[in-house]
């Protein structure tokens, strides 16, 4: 058995969450990248103008006029802050602020800009310092700044980054999953209209659908009526040849009659006559199956078998019961389904004592039909036997024989199922029927 498959709306929805995960981590990673250098060229501004400022504070003798720098860099001067300076020169070394070491140049020079370059350094409980530093001879400026003034940023706006992409790319899901909804709305349509032709509430699929489905409806309905015209042929060839037959057959049967010839001889005719009908009614029930199958009432030929088999048995006083709903509707041949029940009770009250029950219930899409009687019934061992073609159980009489066979057939073209047991509310046989219900219209 091939596995199933996923449904389109589960392989779009599948491909638009995994799409947008992709496109969530290429955006978050492409703007992370580009905030990053945003942030760090802002921080760098500021802490350039800083370095600027030092280094005009230098006075021609390598003197740092510390009153000026002080003055002007009094934010750098405050700890909470943690930003910190360092001026030399040959006169000297100034510090302020927050105290750093250890430098580390950026590899190859990097963030080289305005002549100043980047730097990394640590604060002495060990938290990192972001340096930019200015050098001139033997002159060295640096201001260093937290790393928190470039993680800090960049953390904040990559939360908010990620979270509105994450609103976005499940907006964009929803959104397809829609689309694919609205756009497959034909294909559902499609589908409701190959079942309505199966359950013969239509003979064709409606041709009001999208351009790039038409022509699928097109071919769909030129197959079924393909089908239908060859299952018509088929069926008239069957007729014909059945009713050529039937006419010497007669014929022959008058002659042996009249001739007075041997009782297997009449027997012989008499069986290749049910043979006939009964191919007969099988190339009917086999092209109704399966071209534009029909409807029948099965409440309604309930209750006109069941009228007809008390009066037939009137002299014994059967009891014959019927227990149908109402609108029980099979999706067979009206013909068939008597055949059907005709011979199940036909069978039942040969063989009864007293009593016969017909029912039927809803089980999903399929009717169960019952047919219990309280005569001696079968053994097990004797199903296949009671539903070979042409044998009976009671050869002293006609008990059930070739009318089961029959039955079981017809149940089988029609994809129902067939099974014989012991009853267990009457003792005798229980006929149990599966067989396929008709949808209600919406």
């Amino acid at each position: 058995m091939r596995p199933a498959l996923l449904s389109l709306h589960a392989r779009v929805a599948m491909a638009a969450v995994l799409s947008g995960v992709v496109v969530l981590v290429a955006a978050v990673w492409v703007f992370q990248f580009w905030l990053s250098h945003v942030v760090s060229e802002n921080l760098n501004a500021r802490m350039d103008t800083q370095v600027a400022l030092l280094r005009h504070a230098i006075a021609a003798d390598g003197q740092l006029d510390v009153v000026r720098v002080t003055h002007i860099l009094a934010d750098l001067e405050e700890q909470d802050r943690h930003w910190g300076w360092q001026v030399t020169t040959p006169a000297g070394t100034w510090r302020g602020g927050q105290a750093f070491d250890r430098l580390v140049m950026f590899p190859g020079l990097n963030q080289f800009k305005r002549g100043i370059y980047s730097a990394h350094a640590f604060a002495p409980d060990g938290a990192p310092q972001h340096v930019r530093l200015w050098r001139a001879g033997r002159g060295e400026v640096l201001v260093s700044a937290p790393d928190t003034e470039l993680s800090g940023p960049e953390t904040a706006a990559v939360h908010m980054i990620v979270g509105s992409l994450a609103g976005l790319c499940l907006l964009m899901a929803l959104v397809a999953i829609w689309q694919l909804h609205f756009g497959l709305r034909p294909v559902r349509q499609i589908s409701r209209a190959i079942a309505e032709v199966r359950a013969g509430r239509a003979a064709t699929l409606p041709l009001a659908l999208p351009r790039e489905l038409t022509p699928l409806a097109e071919e769909i309905n030129s197959l079924v009526e393909q089908n239908r015209k060859g299952l018509l042929q088929a069926r008239h060839h069957v007729a014909n040849l059945a009713h050529g037959l039937k006419t010497p057959l007669a014929t022959l049967a008058l002659r042996l009659e009249r001739e007075k010839a041997s009782e297997g001889a009449r027997q012989l005719v008499a069986q290749i006559d049910r043979r006939i009908v009964h191919h007969l009614r099988r190339a009917r029930s086999a092209a109704i199956a399966t071209g534009g199958r029909a409807s029948a009432d099965l409440a309604e030929s309930a209750q006109d078998l069941v009228f007809a088999m008390r009066h037939l048995n009137s002299a014994r006083r059967l009891e014959i019961g019927c227990s149908v709903p109402e609108g029980s509707m099979l999706a067979m041949d009206r013909e068939d389904l008597d055949e059907i029940l005709g011979n199940l009770l036909d069978n039942a009250c040969r063989h009864a004592r007293g009593r016969v029950m017909l029912a039927a219930q809803p089980e999903g899409q399929q009717v169960i039909v019952t047919v219990e009687d309280d005569g001696p019934g079968i053994a097990q061992d004797q199903v296949p036997l009671a539903l070979s073609a042409g044998r009976r159980l009671d050869e002293s009489g006609e008990g059930y024989g070739f009318g089961l066979a029959i039955v079981q057939e017809l149940v089988g073209l029609y994809g129902g199922t067939l099974a014989l047991g012991r009853a267990t509310v009457l003792g005798g046989l229980r006929v149990e029927m599966s067989l396929p219900g008709v949808a209600p219209e919406v």
